[in-house]
């Protein structure tokens, strides 16, 4: 530890003691500044003795001495940061004796983390980061060392980039009474001329000939966000979309149509034109309704591919429950049990405990539930937990309603559940909850609940086989509104929800084959009680299964998706029933 200190204080050269010799004053004027995420300084007022001056002040941290010095401030450069820490101050004078300790809270700024960057065309990109658990936190965004910009978000768009250039963005968090934290950076570099030739085509164009007019043809979405799709029939253009279907009831019976897809970014950048063909039913052929059959209804563990191994169903739910963390729940469903645990160490002072079931927890608590220590092969309840593990507990409470949030960060920490699995994970997961009174609608509360979870690795083991996250996120985010519904606001007041979601991850599972799997899933879904209305925005689960199969369910009502299937050297579009749903096995959110 590095402590610097400044302001220095005269010493008394007065020796004397009396009988009637007091204790200092108890220093006064406490105050703590952080400048930035791992350095902080704590100043005090100069305390006062019936026979002079102090000859100095003890300094604790969290229980702990960090020595006695004639000084008026002290600076420390070993922080953490985001972190509390409680400073003491102590006078004693020449004769031993001492004050009482003031205290005061030291709080270090998050710095940004999770710094990502997507380069859009040579002219766009943006960078994405992580919200920190702190309320109130901003960002200054530099480019190059200059300073463009100032947010409270998560992210940065710039549009008037220079073609095929490097660029150095940095972030400053900051917060309400100006404490800032040390820079974070990211570098990335425009596109250059090449772009029109190398934006990627459309991938999976598949069609669906519906009669002898009609057909409609399907492909995947771009993960670069905002592309459009312009769509040529035998070489005319007949419109462009966002989507990723296009319908055509205009067709001539019996005739043989090409269609070709070209992608368009927000620069003008163009895509190489992907094609499909086919051919509308003559007027002899029975019209029916869109294919509605499915061969991968029953699992074949004879197929190459994992869809038609397993089975659609199968790898639905399993694509599901990947895609949205499921694994997360293995150390979830055991946090109480650790927290029981950690209840009988003391708080700000660093503690070992002995676990019920064997090894020990060290660490350091605070009050209203956080933690930051290590488990060395802790049992309890029959879960072995082995690394390091910090929880950083929230809780606000205002004139109409609460917040409350639940931080706990992952460095190779190992969960061993026997039977119920095993997790291996670095990461973070973060819950949110809150409430607050409307009060048009008679303090009704607004009732918001979200979670946000990142995964750079994990390995998560059951009866089933192996899961081995590279990378993965997940965010979900519910909020029912009380929403006025007419001029009689107290009592004439209905429901609005609204669910957002978004997540993805690519990993290897035993399950899917030994190829590595891309799954994505997103959507909004807003609802309203009045009526029990569903309206679904760009609602999708999809995967591709690396082994030359992928299966994507897009919502086309509340109840209903559309899936779409290439397995087996085959490519298929069908209707089924499935509801888009968050998930609420989070404790401390849903609960």
């Amino acid at each position: 530890m590095r402590i610097i200190s400044v302001l220095p204080v005269l010493l008394s050269m007065s020796t004397l003691v009396v009988a009637a010799d007091s204790p200092p004053s108890n220093p006064t004027g406490l105050t703590a500044t952080a400048y930035g995420s791992s350095t902080g300084e704590v100043r005090w007022n100069r305390s006062h003795d019936d026979h002079g001056v102090p000859v100095g002040y003890e300094v604790t941290r969290d229980g702990e001495v960090l020595g006695v010095w004639d000084v008026l401030s002290v600076v420390s450069t070993d922080l953490s940061p985001g972190t509390d820490y409680l400073y003491g101050i102590t006078a004693i004078d020449n004769a031993g004796q001492r004050s009482e300790t003031s205290t005061v809270v030291l709080s270090t700024v998050f710095a940004a983390t999770g710094l990502t960057a997507t380069v859009y065309s040579s002219t766009a990109a943006e960078i994405f980061w992580n919200r920190a658990v702190t309320r109130g936190l901003r960002y200054e965004v530099y480019r190059n060392g200059d300073k463009v910009g100032d947010t409270d978000g998560t992210s940065w768009f710039e549009s008037g980039l220079e073609q095929g250039t490097s660029y150095r963005f940095e972030l400053v968090t900051y917060d309400s009474t100006g404490r800032r934290s040390d820079p974070v950076g990211i570098g990335l570099t425009t596109q250059g001329d090449q772009l029109a030739t190398t934006l990627a085509s459309p991938r999976n164009l598949h069609s669906s000939v519906y009669s002898t007019s009609a057909a409609e043809i399907f492909w995947d979405r771009s993960t670069i966000p905002g592309l459009l799709y312009e769509v040529q029939r035998d070489g005319v253009v007949l419109g462009t979309t966002s989507g990723t279907s296009w319908f055509d009831d205009s067709l001539a019976a019996g005739t043989r149509y090409t269609f070709e897809l070209v992608a368009m970014d927000t620069s003008g950048n163009r895509s190489e034109p992907a094609g499909i063909s086919f051919t509308t039913r003559s007027g002899n052929d029975v019209i029916d309704t869109p294919a509605n059959e499915n061969p991968f209804s029953e699992a074949d563990p004879d197929a190459e591919t994992a869809v038609a191994r397993l089975g659609y169903a199968t790898i639905r739910d399993d694509v599901d429950d990947l895609v949205s963390m499921s694994h997360l729940s293995l150390y979830h469903d055991y946090e109480t049990d650790m927290l029981s645990v950690l209840s009988e160490g003391p708080y700000y002072e660093s503690f070992v405990l002995d676990c019920p079931e064997g090894g020990t927890v060290s660490g350091l608590k605070t009050p209203p539930g956080s933690f930051e220590g290590d488990f060395d092969a802790c049992v309890f309840n029959g879960v072995t937990m082995t690394g390091h593990l910090r929880r950083l507990a929230e809780f606000t409470v205002f004139g109409l309603g609460d917040n409350r949030s639940y931080t706990v960060d992952f460095d190779d920490v190992v969960i061993d559940a026997g039977e119920a699995g095993s997790l291996a994970i670095t990461g973070t997961s973060i819950r949110r909850g809150g409430t607050f009174g409307i009060i048009v609608c008679g303090g009704a509360a607004e009732v918001s609940a979200a979670v946000s979870h990142t995964v750079s690795s994990a390995v998560w083991e059951t009866a089933d086989g192996v899961t081995s996250v590279e990378s993965a996120s997940w965010n979900q985010t519910e909020v029912a509104t009380p929403t006025p519904s007419g001029e009689d606001y107290i009592s004439d007041c209905h429901i609005e929800n609204k669910l957002t979601f978004k997540g993805d991850a690519t990993l290897q599972s035993d399950r899917l084959g030994p190829q590595t799997a891309v799954l994505e899933k997103r959507g909004d879904i807003v609802s309203d009680n009045r009526d029990e209305s569903v309206t679904i925005t760009d609602a999708l689960l999809a995967a591709d299964l690396g082994d030359g199969s992928s299966v994507a369910l897009t919502a086309i009502s509340a109840t209903q998706v559309q899936v779409d299937i290439v397995a087996e050297g085959v490519s298929v579009s069908f209707n089924d029933d499935h509801v888009f749903e968050a998930r609420e096995d989070f404790p401390g959110v849903y609960d």
